[in-house]
């Protein structure tokens, strides 16, 4: 899984952990690890907060790749591959 917060942050204009913890009211520990990458899971609240403040979707923070397997392809199936462990 690919993590996009930082990238999506900086793109308006929130350009550090300390800038997400006070543009979102969350606190330290939580912006510093959402900036990072570096956590198991999120929480639906914290997405909805970062979606409404950045007025994006989910796959603009978090990306999960989908590629094809040859043996998939001809059957029409996906089969997904991570780049990434976390939790959501």
């Amino acid at each position: 899984m690919k993590i996009k917060i930082a990238e999506t942050a900086e793109k308006h204009g929130v350009r550090s952990a300390y800038a997400l913890q006070k543009a979102l009211n969350i606190s330290p520990t939580i912006a510093a690890r959402l900036w990072k990458g570096e956590f198991a899971k999120i929480g639906v609240n914290t997405l909805e907060k970062l979606c409404e403040h950045f007025q994006c979707q989910t796959n603009d923070l978090l990306e999960y790749p989908l590629t094809q397997k040859s043996s998939d392809t001809q059957k029409g199936n996906l089969t997904r591959t991570r780049q990434k462990k976390v939790e959501i």
